[in-house]
């Protein structure tokens, strides 16, 4: 009934629950380094998922988890993040933000506020 972050580990957030507007939970992401983008699931990605949301739902089912969707998130290691506009890439109306750590992205209104000035100038 609540959402759970547990600590970050070294390669990103760790895998946390999230609960959907239909009351169903998803659990996500996990954090690897890809070098080929093939946006399959691993076939061990069961396994890792259990182990880690175990640790804060020590009654969780393994049987009850169903593969969901794989996706590639960037992130940067010499940088926290990059925001990139009109100034760097010259296309008007399009900010790239690159790196940008939840909740950062997601909730944060110091960089909403950049963006839309930024879209505003170019």
């Amino acid at each position: 009934s609540k959402l759970i972050y547990p600590l970050p580990n070294t390669d990103g957030l760790g895998i946390h629950s999230t609960i959907q507007f239909d009351g169903s939970t998803i659990f996500g992401p996990d954090s690897r380094e890809t070098k080929d983008i093939n946006f399959q699931n691993s076939s061990n990605i069961k396994d890792i998922f259990f182990n880690a949301i175990k640790k804060y739902w020590p009654d969780i089912e393994k049987k009850k988890l169903v593969d969901g969707f794989c996706g590639v998130r960037t992130k940067l290691f010499n940088d926290d993040f990059v925001i990139q506009d009109y100034d760097i890439h010259g296309i008007k109306g399009l900010v790239n933000l690159l790196g940008i750590d939840s909740p950062g992205l997601t909730s944060s209104i110091s960089i909403a506020e950049y963006v839309v000035n930024r879209i505003n100038k170019s």
